[in-house]
């Protein structure tokens, strides 16, 4: 993976007191057909997400820090309709 890559996972390990292989274990305990590394990806992108929409909002009702298994629950991406 790229340098940057890692740099965000370790932030989100240091944010969440979470070693990287424990943030990582989770993550491939729910990933569901991709290659572990798309996975990453797709957690730090989701993960800082949450984190800037989380801006000005009080600790307690924050999405991202302290709820990874929130962010780990697969979704969906609904088809677009046909034209």
């Amino acid at each position: 993976m790229e340098v940057e890559i890692w740099e965000a996972l370790d932030d989100i390990c240091h944010r969440e007191s979470l070693s990287i292989h424990e943030v990582c274990s989770m993550i491939d305990q729910r990933r569901h057909g991709s290659s572990r590394t798309s996975a990453v990806r797709a957690f730090i992108v989701t993960y800082f997400r949450a984190v800037a929409m989380d801006a000005g909002t009080p600790v307690q009702n924050r999405r991202a820090h302290g709820r990874l298994s929130e962010l780990l629950t697969p979704r969906v991406r609904e088809s677009p309709p046909a034209i």
